[in-house]
Order: C-alpha cells, then structure tokens, then sequence
C-alpha cells in the first residue's frame, strides 16, 4: 500500500509522523502528525550529539535506529515515547556501571547521549554486530559472566537472544538491568 503512495509522501515539513488512514471508501490517505520525543531521565556521563548531525539510514523499529556519524555507522536507541525512554535511560545506566566496573568490553560502546532541542532523546553506541551464540560457546560465555559478577555486576534478564559472538568475545546487549552489588549483599 505505501508503495503506491510514495510519490506523495511529504518530507521537509514540520511533522515527523505519517499515519495510514483507511477511508469509509476503502481507499487509504496519509494523515501527517508531529510526535514529540520524550526526555530521558538518566545522567549524561558522555559526549553530547545533535540528533541533526546524524544522517538516519534505517529505522528497525520504533526505538532502533541506524545512522551514521562522522563518517561511522552507529545504532541508536531512541526515546520516542514514555515507555521507551525509561528503556533507553536505564541502558545508560546499565552502560555507566559497566564502564565505571571497566567491563565495557562485554557491551557495544555507548559513544555519545543524542539530544534535540536542548533534552536528552537518546543513547549512540557503536554497530551492533555479531552472531547469537550456541552450544560451543557455553564456556565462552560462562567465563564472561563469571567476570562481569567479580566485578560486582548482576546482568539481570539475560536472554540467549542479548548475547552475541563478535571478533572481541563475548557482548551482552540489554543493559538495561544491570545491577551493582555490594559483597555483603
């Protein structure tokens, strides 16, 4: 159906959204509305991008973006509404406790904070690429583990799904529940 429509698909206006709205006639029209990002609640312990400084290549899904930046492709995770902002803030989060436990090597590195108009809408980090593990990876993997939790790190909610091979080793995505712990706790 969009296919059809791509000759009258806006660009350059002020709004960001374009709804499919199907007609009592059956037939279908773009609806263009403006949809604001929402503000991440998390510190900024990197550098700060422009939103606008990035070209956008792709968008995988309504959070996931593909970019890229000076010259680098980038994935970014975006705050488009609340529920993903909280996400994308507590990834930031999970990223600074595993930088400050120097366990930034199990992550894809968190490059910069994106923002827009002065707040905070998002995270940069370096492409994420690498296989899904497999049975011959166990030890690999249980190795890692066992490093991040020497280091007083919990990776909560880990899925086989967040865990890929890459040249360096181990990575983990999902940082969003990851957790310090203290000796004693």
């Amino acid at each position: 159906m969009l296919q059809t429509m791509l000759d009258t698909l806006q660009f350059g206006t002020e709004n960001n959204w374009a709804h499919l709205v199907r007609q009592k006639d059956n037939t279908y029209s773009l609806v263009y509305t403006r949809k604001e990002f929402v503000r991440l609640r998390c510190p900024v312990w990197t550098k700060k991008v422009n939103l606008d400084d990035i070209e956008i290549t792709r968008i995988v899904d309504c959070a996931l973006w593909e970019g890229i930046h000076e010259g680098m492709e980038v994935d970014l995770f975006m705050g488009v509404h609340a529920l993903w902002s909280r996400f994308v803030a507590a990834e930031s989060l999970g990223h600074k406790l595993m930088n400050e436990a120097g366990l930034s090597h199990y992550t894809f590195k968190l490059i910069a904070h994106v923002y827009k108009s002065g707040m905070i809408i998002g995270v940069m980090c370096e492409p994420i690429i690498g296989r899904r593990v497999c049975p011959t990876d166990r030890a690999a993997v249980f190795a890692a583990v066992a490093d991040i939790q020497r280091h007083g790190i919990l990776l909560g909610f880990l899925l086989p799904h967040d865990i890929l091979i890459t040249r360096e080793g181990v990575r983990f995505l999902n940082t969003s529940a990851v957790e310090y712990y203290e000796d004693h706790d």
